[in-house]
């Protein structure tokens, strides 16, 4: 766990986003990703689109991602929900 998630686990700090991006970019340019690392992606993913949407007020990167998300799981509703938004 990073240690600004440690310290900051309600999210009141708004530290692990950085993290989370971070990790994304990892894992997505993993090419043999198993199945739970796919999973961990998109929780990632996920992650970073509230944290784009609610901390950096960037909802372009924010759809940018949830983009992402769909291309791997066409079914995640956080994605739908965060490209619904205008």
């Amino acid at each position: 766990m990073p240690f600004s998630l440690a310290i900051d686990q309600k999210a009141q700090l708004k530290l692990a986003g950085p993290h989370y991006i971070e990790f994304a970019k990892i894992m997505a340019a993993k090419s043999d990703r198993s199945a739970g690392e796919t999973k961990m992606l998109i929780n990632a993913y996920n992650a970073a689109t509230a944290y784009y949407v609610h901390v950096a007020d960037d909802m372009e990167k924010a759809k940018e991602v949830a983009t992402k998300v769909i291309e791997i799981d066409p079914n995640n509703e956080n994605a739908k929900a965060i490209l619904s938004l205008k």
